[in-house]
Order: C-alpha cells, then structure tokens, then sequence
C-alpha cells in the first residue's frame, strides 16, 4: 500500500480532498496537523528514526506541505486574552522552537532520497518577494518594472517615470493599491521611514491564474473583476487555453522558483502581452477546479502517488 504525507491543518479545504483522493486509490494517509502541534500532536526525532504521536513514519517518502509556519512565529493566545506585552517573549521562543524542529525534518526527507511538494524553501517565497522576483527576472521572464524602497524621493522619480503605479507591502499581508496624488505628499511618503514597499509599473490588462504541476499546465483561467486586487472581488472565471509560448513561460517559471506544484498570477495586456506577476506555492485553486472542472487536486495527488 502507498503512503503519502500531508503536512498542514487537518481542516484544509485542499488536504481533506487530497486525502478523499489517495484513499480512493486505495492508499493511506499519514498527517502532520501543525496547527495542534506541538500542544495536541508529537513529533519525535530519535537520530533517522522519525515518529509522528508513537508511529514511525520513515517509510513514507512523499510528503505534501500544505502550511507551515515560516520566518514569523505565530503568537497562539485565548480568544479575548491580550497577554502579548507579558508573554511575547515566551511565545516566540516556544514558536522558534517548533518551526525550528518541523523544518529541520521536513527537510532531512529529501536527505533519505524522499520527496516534499513543495519544498520548504519554496514557501519563504510567501515572504521574500523581492527575491523571487529577481529569480524571474535573472531568467528573463517578463515582470512589471518594480521598486522596492523606503527612500520617498526614488518614489516619486518612479511615478514620475512609469505614470501608472501600484504598491503593495514587501511581505504581503494586504491587497494592492494604485498610487495617488494624495500617496505622493510629503506626509505621506514619509511613512516609508517605517518600512519599505513595493511599487510596480500598472499593467493593465486581464488577470489570469495557472496552476502547474510537475510538467503540466493543469489548469489556466481568466478570472473577470473589476477591482485592482481581484483578491475576494471576483465577478466569474473562464477556462484559457493557453499560447504555447505562455505555457513554457508558465513551466520555466514553476522550475526557476523550484515549485513542482504552483499557483501564478499573470496579466494579459489588450495586445496580448502577458507579464508574470508571482508564483505561489501553497495556491488556492478548488474554487477554479469546482467551478470550471479543473483537475488541479487530483493531478497533484497523481504527482505524489508516482513518487511513493
């Protein structure tokens, strides 16, 4: 019987249908619910010998990581308790020792020849979106011209240069904005001295999402909107078959970032220019796979089931 590993809250929407998947294929599932470790589920490791609650799981080799909390710890408190200013210390610590014990497993899996999808590398690129981007752009994909900086005059010479702007935090968090007049004042632009932003050239056009798995394009649609952030102001999807040339795009994108599995956002200009906006490595995809019968879910389990 195959074993495949899932990493991630046992309520995930995408894991529990993932899971439905693999036991139709008549195989098990064994599951790292990190969202009850380590209060609720142990992890034990003994030199090679890894135990998930009392069950030695070496012997499984494919592991899909779902969530796992990255770079800032988690700051678990009771509904309705602000404890934060006598506890943050004991929090943090507490949280840098459970990333600190689940990344270093995660990652010795490939060690034994074992595979994770997607590596948890990948997932720092939630945060560190400058870096991908010069990933992408070292490769030659086509990327909105982009400024990262807390300096307001680079601001405003860039504005000045591109005409149409938009901006978003550095680690994102929060929905894209356009750049206004009101955002170039002085008062305004000051607040960079706090953080630093990204401002991007607008790229007007459609807003398309592909998700790739392994070598395949499994699924592109264009989701109409009439928002800058299509994020939760979608008006409906439609399937897109996609110009061969986008589909390589699309491919040489998902490898350069090192993402087997893959969500990305592109926009595709009224002269059919397309521009590749960010790869995603944990993407939300059942609401296009449900609405426009993509099989996003069960490709991806297939991509696991090879490898067990």
């Amino acid at each position: 019987m195959k074993t495949i590993g899932l990493i991630g809250g046992s309520a995930d929407p995408t894991l529990l249908r993932m899971a439905a998947l693999i036991r139709d294929r008549g195989g098990d599932v064994v599951w790292l619910d990190n969202a009850r470790y380590p209060e609720h589920t142990s992890l034990s490791l003994e030199d090679d010998e890894v135990r998930l609650d009392g069950v030695d799981v070496r012997e499984v080799k494919v592991w899909h990581l779902r969530a796992l909390f990255l770079s800032f710890p988690v700051f678990r408190m009771p509904d309705g308790d602000f404890n934060l200013f006598q506890d943050w210390r004991a929090c943090y610590l507490a949280q840098r020792e459970m990333y600190a014990t689940v990344s270093s497993w995660i990652r010795s899996v490939t060690l034994g020849g074992g595979t994770v999808v997607n590596p948890v590398e990948t997932l720092d690129q939630h945060i560190l979106k400058p870096l991908q981007l010069a990933m992408l752009r070292r490769a030659g994909l086509p990327l909105p011209v982009t400024l990262v900086t807390n300096r307001p005059e680079d601001v405003v010479a860039f504005a000045a240069a591109r005409g149409r702007v938009i901006y978003k935090p550095v680690s994102g968090g929060a929905f894209c904005r356009a750049l206004g007049p009101e955002d170039l004042q002085p008062e305004r632009l000051e607040l960079l001295r706090n953080a630093p932003v990204i401002f991007q050239e607008h790229i007007h056009g459609d807003n398309v999402r592909v998700c790739v798995v392994g070598n395949a394009v499994v699924s592109a649609a264009h989701i109409r909107t009439r928002a800058l952030d299509y994020r939760g102001n979608e008006d409906g999807f439609t399937s897109l078959r996609l110009p061969e040339s986008v589909r390589r795009l699309c491919l040489k994108a998902a490898k350069v970032t090192g993402m087997p599995y893959c969500g990305m956002d592109l926009i595709r200009t009224a002269d059919d220019q397309w521009y590749l906006l960010e790869c995603n490595p944990t993407p939300v995809h059942l609401g296009i796979e449900d609405l426009l019968g993509h099989p996003v879910t069960e490709r991806l389990v297939a991509y696991l089931w090879d490898r067990a």
